[in-house]
Order: structure tokens, then C-alpha cells, then sequence
């Protein structure tokens, strides 16, 4: 799935309350620690 890891919305479209592992594929390390903090809540 494309989408802003940012967004609430998209990560619950794509399924993340029933995910075992997410993948964050972005260019460097600031913008994965930045995206991570959504998804952990």
C-alpha cells in the first residue's frame, strides 16, 4: 500500500490494528521516526 505513514486513516485502511510487522520503506532515518510514532499508538 502508498500512503502517508503519517496518517491515521491510511494506516487503518491498510489494516494496522491486525499487523504483526510493518514495513516503512523512506529515505532516511528522521522520516521513519517520525512515521513510526502514529502506528505505535
Amino acid at each position: 500500500m502508498v500512503g502517508d505513514a503519517t496518517d491515521r486513516d491510511v494506516l487503518r485502511e491498510a489494516g494496522i490494528t491486525d499487523a504483526g510487522t510493518i514495513v516503512l520503506a523512506l529515505p532516511d532515518d528522521t522520516a521513519a521516526i517520525y512515521a513510526t510514532s502514529p502506528s505505535a499508538n
